[in-house]
């Protein structure tokens, strides 16, 4: 769709109820819900998919081969281990409004540029496996739009420990894990799942559930349950036929079993002049993990069908009657299974009456997944008939919500395109701007945020990668319009997508160094120490203090004893640029920046490392008390001795490095001192 250069559009809408923890500074930014928690989807990412820094997931074969033993003739490994991880999501969802949803996963490298929900090459929340050093056993994102973008919410197990040592340890992990990727921090609980170094509940403590609950409230009912209850025949929700182009409509509901004890009915009315075959289905795959039985009665009472679904991750159950008498109803039932480890969750049900139907069964399942709770029976019944099986069911005209997404392209080098949006409280809020190319052509958004009479209004620049930008402003009163000005700084033409999200709490930024550099001294070396294996997002700066009748840049990286470069990053003069995030495990780094010019007159320039920690690892399991987290302090163990006596409350410390510092592999390849 053109996207007109004069005029404003509104982006689409999802709705979103902002609630958050106390904010503190902590290295990662929690705090932040999901905004689509009736939905939040999971992938499992196959193996060699490329990993942060590079490396290949190794998560399958190295967790098939770790519970190879402790596989049964109904349990292969691979299931055994996918199931741990999916009981860690159940247990939260159980008592919180949030659903997970497993999805296939196209094997895209982590983090590659996209939106940081609903992007359909992967789940939301992505699992993966690396080798990390081995203070970590495992480490995971929360969400933040700001400075994570598709990372958020991922989890990275440590494929070089054992994760089957000891009954549930892999679910301990999980549970952790997961509460980081739902936004929580380390608790200083020691009954708490949040708890680090690891304990070995595996159940949440009432401080978890509280946590959860602050940023995403009770589970609540369906709403086919706010007002009374279908807990029985007698009270059963009625679902009417409608009739579309003479055909009967696919009868569409969605519901939700709430606790372990919730039971659903149904009673479906059969259209008058229908006695033909009908079809039930019951559809819990892509929407939660729910393992469920459904069960149809007629009109007396007698089972005419039952199925269940029993997968690890959720499916879908089908139940065919092969004639109906008309004007007849059918009670449905539904029910989670007994001693089952999801027993919880949102579920699709559709009544299709087959030979007056114009919707195929492979649109009526499509249909089923894209989760559509909202909707009223009339508008279900036209999606299903005009063929729109979109999640983004809420696009309207309307500019004010609490999530933001559109899609657009830069005609020509000098088209610039405008969006209008609002948010729904009139309370300060945080508005982060994401802006992505989604052709082969990268665009390099340039983002300008003004008011509607045209003032702009200051924002920062987190993320400035080839193809996208991520901006964010504070204190935006959250019902007042603001008005986004989009260009491509390069003047390439292309197709870009652009998000906006409102949120409470800001991403976590820091400046972790600043200095100057000069022609004569162009270069400055860091030692750079880590405590805890963590993924640092770096955004770096360069401004010409004086002279210069040439160009200059700013070469930084960061390099292992070893003297291999697992970062690097050029920049110019302008704008604060980023590259890709880098894990980086225990010890000890040299960070060097550099500056080059091609100047005949001496140049002065300053330089500023920004970024953010965006993960938090979980430290050792109470089963293995022999590795501790390297400058650990053990008189005072939530902080760290770094070398030289130095004590920081961080889990990273750097030093500038005063006397000549060799570099071994520079010199190896021809180099020389450095200072």
């Amino acid at each position: 769709m053109k996207i007109s250069t004069t005029g404003t559009r509104n982006l689409r809408k999802y709705m979103l109820h902002n609630d958050s923890l106390e904010s503190r500074c902590v290295p990662a930014t929690f705090g932040i819900p999901w905004p689509n928690s009736e939905r939040i989807t999971v992938s499992f990412a196959p193996d060699n998919t490329t990993l942060i820094s590079g490396q290949p997931n190794l998560l399958n074969q190295t967790l098939d081969s770790q519970f190879a033993l402790s596989a049964t003739l109904a349990d292969s490994p691979n299931s055994l281990w996918k199931k741990s991880v999916l009981q860690a999501f159940e247990i939260w969802s159980a008592q919180s409004n949030i659903n997970f949803g497993i999805v296939s996963d196209s094997g895209s490298e982590f983090g590659v540029a996209g939106r940081a929900t609903g992007d359909s090459r992967f789940g939301d929340i992505r699992i993966g496996g690396v080798e990390l050093a081995p203070n970590a056993l495992a480490v995971s994102m929360p969400f933040d739009p700001g400075m994570a973008g598709t990372s958020s919410g991922d989890m990275i197990f440590n494929t070089g420990m054992d994760l089957n040592r000891s009954p549930d340890e892999l679910l301990r992990i999980a549970l952790h894990e997961v509460g980081h990727s739902l936004g929580l921090d380390s608790s200083l609980n020691p009954e708490s799942v949040m708890s680090s170094p690891l304990g070995s509940r595996t159940t949440l403590d009432d401080s978890d559930i509280l946590a959860v609950q602050n940023l995403y409230g009770k589970r609540s009912p369906d709403n086919f349950e706010t007002r009374s209850t279908n807990n029985s025949a007698s009270t059963a929700t009625r679902l009417k036929t409608r009739i579309s182009r003479n055909s009967i409509v696919p009868v569409v509901a969605y519901g939700d079993i709430t606790s372990a004890s919730d039971i659903d009915f149904y009673s479906v009315e059969v259209p008058s002049k229908y006695s033909g075959q009908v079809t039930l289905k019951l559809q819990t795959g892509g929407l939660s993990l729910l393992n469920a039985k459904i069960s149809v009665m007629d009109d007396n009472g007698a089972v005419i069908g039952r199925s269940f679904i029993q997968d690890i991750g959720g499916g879908s159950a089908s139940i065919v009657i092969p004639s109906v008498t008309p004007g007849s109803k059918l009670m449905v039932k539904i029910k989670p299974i007994a001693n089952n480890a999801f027993q919880v969750g949102s579920y699709g049900l559709a009544a299709s009456f087959d030979k007056a139907s114009l919707v195929s069964p492979d649109r009526l399942s499509e249909f089923l997944k894209g989760y559509h709770p909202d909707l009223s029976p009339e508008e279900l019944a036209s999606q299903l008939m005009d063929g729109d099986s979109s999640q983004d069911h809420e696009d309207e005209d309307d500019d004010h919500g609490s999530t933001f997404h559109d899609t657009g392209r830069f005609a020509d080098s000098k088209d610039t395109d405008f969006y209008q949006i609002a948010g729904e409280s009139d309370h300060r809020s945080v508005l982060t701007i994401r802006v992505f190319s989604t052709g082969t052509t990268e665009v390099n958004p340039e983002i300008v945020v003004t008011k509607p009479n045209g003032t702009v209004i200051p924002s920062r620049i987190l993320i400035n990668d080839n193809g996208q930008m991520t901006v964010q402003l504070t204190g935006v009163k959250g019902s007042d319009p603001v008005r986004i000005r989009l260009k491509s700084e390069t003047g390439q033409v292309g197709n870009y997508q652009v998000e906006a999200f409102f949120t409470k709490i800001e991403s976590e930024t820091r400046t972790f160094l600043a200095g100057q550099l000069a022609s004569s001294s162009p270069t400055q070396n860091y030692k750079f120490y880590v405590a805890e294996s963590q993924l640092f997002q770096f955004l770096n700066g360069l401004n010409l203090e004086s002279g210069s009748n040439g160009t200059s840049r700013l070469e930084a990286s960061v390099i292992d004893s070893w003297g291999r470069v697992l970062w690097s990053l050029t920049v110019g003069t302008g704008s604060p640029e980023s590259t890709d995030p880098v894990i980086l495990n225990t010890g000890e780094y040299r960070f060097q920046v550099r500056l080059v010019t091609t100047s005949t007159t001496p140049v002065t320039a300053n330089f500023k490392l920004s970024g953010s920690v965006i993960s938090d690892p979980v430290g050792p399991g109470i089963i293995d008390g022999t590795t501790i987290p390297q400058y650990s302090d053990p008189l005072i163990p939530p902080v760290f001795t770094y070398p030289g006596g130095i004590i920081m409350p961080d889990p990273f410390f750097w030093k500038l490095i005063l006397i000549p510092f060799y570099d071994p592999y520079q010199y190896a390849s021809g180099g020389t001192w450095i200072a």
